[in-house]
């Protein structure tokens, strides 16, 4: 092992000691001649690639009662705690949450179950929080309740009740996302799945 490392270092300074050599003359070749030395060839460095702190979650193109639309992945940045949460928004489904991520920290799960419907909701408040807060010049949108001594969430509810409706409660500093059954309809319509009720 030790001998294919020495070997490695030896015909890595024999490719670059010609190199190094041939610029040198180059460089000294056009000073006499009077033109501008030529610049050197720059040789890369290693850089470690940072780690990417983030989690993908599977979201509804569109609200899935209006047709097979499908899902699409998109990609959060930063931290993802099971939930899931973040700092300024948390889910809440009695009896599903906490949402458990991934090994890989993925919020990925499988289709109409409640797991994918905390995750959906959480992922489309984020991404419009963070559209908004781009808007904003990147300065954070504190919610009506935050102040100096008050940091609380929002918190989304996927499922809070039963009706043809969803709504934001200041006062219990949450959104709250219904369901319902149409009329002549064997399917429930959940609310939190609508990308553009969200």
């Amino acid at each position: 092992m030790a001998e294919t490392k020495i070997r490695r270092e030896v015909d890595v300074v024999e490719e670059i000691e010609p190199m190094v050599e041939a610029l040198t003359a180059e460089f000294f070749q056009s000073l006499e001649a009077g033109y501008p030395a030529p610049r050197p060839i720059p040789i890369p460095v290693p850089i470690p690639i940072p780690w990417l702190t983030g989690s993908r979650f599977r979201i509804w193109k569109q609200d899935p009662s209006v047709g097979a639309l499908g899902y699409r992945l998109i990609y959060s940045p930063g931290l993802v705690l099971n939930g899931p949460r973040d700092a300024r928004i948390q889910t809440h489904l009695t009896g599903t949450t906490p949402v458990i991520r991934s090994s890989s920290g993925d919020f990925i799960f499988p289709p109409k179950t409640p797991e994918s419907d905390c995750a959906h909701t959480y992922a489309v408040v984020r991404m419009t929080l963070t559209m908004y807060e781009r808007a904003n010049g990147g300065k954070p949108l504190p919610w009506a309740w935050n102040s100096s001594s008050n940091t609380d969430p929002v918190t989304c509810h996927p499922r809070a009740g039963y009706g043809a409706n969803a709504y934001y409660s200041r006062s219990a500093k949450a959104l709250k996302f219904l369901y319902f059954k149409p009329s002549g309809w064997t399917k429930t319509v959940h609310t939190c799945r609508s990308l553009d009720i969200v």
